[in-house]
């Protein structure tokens, strides 16, 4: 494994994603809810959350789409619990990939009625498409990556190994 972003870097980035939203909703009382995907954004998640101004609801949804390295169907093994009919709704998660699986969500939440539906991710390929999002939404990302498969900071090998680990590697 080979050292790809210290822990330090990775959580600047984060904060300062976190104070763009906070920036874009200062003046915005409308009830909004944050959504982490898991398993792998937890860390991502938690760290984000803490450091915003305006008010929110959490909550956490889980969604498999990869085998070991290889995509496959989309499920949702944990659905959201609260209501977001009307409501700003920004999914959380580690890393955009081929964005097919936060397209999946992003489809879900908006037939259940979310208000406006943003993305944060940490991570994004360069070659991955955009992400489509309805009206309003905005993708904020940290960083965009090559074709490395990476590990830590909540994102995980084939066999799900190294999401405890503070920094991000190459494998």
């Amino acid at each position: 494994m080979k050292l790809y972003l210290h822990q330090k870097q990775i959580e600047n980035r984060i904060h300062e994603l976190a104070h763009e939203v906070n920036d874009a909703h200062c003046l915005d009382d409308s009830p909004f809810v944050m959504v982490g995907i898991l398993n792998g954004g937890f860390m991502v998640f938690s760290e984000f959350v803490k450091h915003l101004n305006i008010h929110v609801e959490c909550d956490f949804i889980r969604a498999k789409s990869y085998k070991g390295k290889k995509q496959s169907k989309i499920e949702i093994t944990k659905d959201i619990e609260c209501d977001i009919d009307n409501k700003h709704v920004f999914l959380i998660d580690d890393f955009a990939d081929s964005g097919k699986t936060i397209q999946h969500l992003i489809a879900d939440l908006d037939f259940k009625g979310a208000r406006t539906i943003s993305v944060v991710t940490v991570f994004k390929r360069k070659a991955s498409p955009r992400l489509i999002l309805p009206v309003d939404g905005i993708h904020y990302n940290g960083f965009e990556v090559d074709e490395e498969w990476l590990v830590g900071y909540g994102l995980d090998d084939e066999n799900g190994y190294y999401r405890n680990l503070s920094n991000v590697y190459s494998i």
